[in-house]
């Protein structure tokens, strides 16, 4: 059950699966297995991959966990985030089912809850928790915000594209949570960009 998949800077193929006997799995440019890994991803749902400097990270979002793990390319694990409890938002743990994360040129990036409360997390750089916005009071349906990216083209400020895969459209927001526009795809059921 893959869920997610990336390529690395050497062109590997990187597999996300929900199998606790090989959470990740790494394919070379020709297809032949380089090396696979990871025994406690149940709910591996969300693989986004990062560099930072010259290292590159996994960001995982695991459903029954709930949590977001990253990772190096090997394992190895750097930083983990569970629920925000101290947000007020959630009454308990198993609310929060982190769907995906979207990552900004600076190294902030954003906490999808796309199978919980329908909320966004926003981090700084550092990791620590900055705000919360979205859910039902801000105007985010529940089975809503699944997937994404951040659009940071030159000559914009960056925003957020937003899969909405159960209402069928496409939200753009600011860094803020504001809507500034909504694309309708009916019949579609957008789960990633």
């Amino acid at each position: 059950n893959c869920h997610g998949l990336a390529r690395d800077r050497e062109g590997h193929i990187i597999l996300l699966t929900d199998d606790l006997r090989n959470n990740v799995i790494v394919y070379d440019r020709k297809g032949a297995l380089v090396h696979k890994w990871g025994t406690s991803f149940p709910g591996a749902h969300g693989l986004s991959l990062v560099t930072e400097g010259t290292r590159e990270a996994l960001f995982i979002t695991d459903l029954n966990t709930h949590k977001v793990t990253k990772t190096t390319l090997d394992g190895t694990v750097l930083q983990e985030w569970g629920w925000p409890k101290d947000s007020g938002k959630y009454q308990k743990e198993d609310q929060y089912k982190p769907s995906w994360t979207l990552h900004l040129p600076d190294g902030g990036f954003f906490i999808l809850d796309g199978y919980g409360r329908d909320y966004i997390a926003r981090h700084g750089a550092d990791g620590k928790f900055q705000k919360l916005f979205g859910g039902a009071e801000g105007g985010i349906v529940h089975w809503g915000p699944h997937g994404g990216m951040v659009d940071a083209r030159a000559g914009t400020d960056p925003t957020l594209l937003i899969a909405m895969s159960d209402q069928q459209y496409l939200l753009r927001l600011d860094l803020d949570g504001k809507k500034l526009a909504q694309t309708a795809l009916p019949g579609g059921n957008p789960r990633q960009i």
